[in-house]
């Protein structure tokens, strides 16, 4: 199968994050140890993970980071809940920064894409933050890039089923936190641009 060098780019700044969060880590417990210190958000994650709690989320098992914390649980037995958190918050993180490159690249172009999606792996408060924790951005960035990848393929195909598939990813996210509704923001004074410019 071939990919286009957006999807290549995309591909590289995934995996760029997901080495440099790597590194980082294992750099931090070969000085700190594994239990050193991390916010209290980390440990209650890992109680979501084991499914003991769902208190406290927003939106309870509505939630996204609850959905994807409870397959990870799941599908590992909750054998080290923390190492599983660590390695979820990694994931979506890289994927974050996949989805940022792709996203860039299909608005200015491949070489614009793979920056963005480097100096995003690069940022250096996502990247302790990732290090130290879970948090709902952790989850809520890479599903409002997502849906806004999604709304782009809408727009350019004119398929009203990617549209109605980002909205409602969007609508998901906000289960989280209300940031999501900014993506709502702009794809919404996108597509009305779109459509006053077709009839002025």
């Amino acid at each position: 199968m071939m990919f286009s060098k957006t999807m290549r780019n995309a591909l590289l700044a995934f995996s760029a994050c997901l080495l440099a969060r790597a590194i980082v880590h294992l750099a931090f417990v070969a000085r700190f140890s594994n239990m050193a210190v991390r916010h209290v958000e980390t440990w209650f994650y890992c109680g979501v993970m084991n499914g003991n709690t769902a208190y406290g989320l927003h939106a309870g098992a509505w939630d996204p980071a609850y959905f994807i914390l409870r397959i990870v649980g799941y599908a590992s037995g909750c054998t080290d809940c923390l190492y599983h958190t660590l390695m979820v918050s990694f994931l979506l993180q890289a994927a974050g920064c996949g989805l940022l490159a792709f996203l860039a690249g299909e608005i200015a172009g491949p070489k614009q894409g793979l920056y963005a999606g480097l100096c995003y792996a690069g940022l250096l408060n996502a990247g302790v933050l990732g290090l130290t924790g879970f948090t709902h951005d952790t989850v809520q960035i890479p599903l409002v890039l997502l849906a806004l990848n999604l709304y782009l393929l809408g727009v350019r195909k004119a398929s009203p089923g990617w549209l109605a598939l980002s909205f409602a990813i969007i609508g998901w996210s906000a289960f989280a936190n209300q940031t999501a509704y900014v993506a709502v923001g702009a794809m919404g004074s996108d597509l009305g641009y779109r459509i006053v410019s077709k009839f002025w």
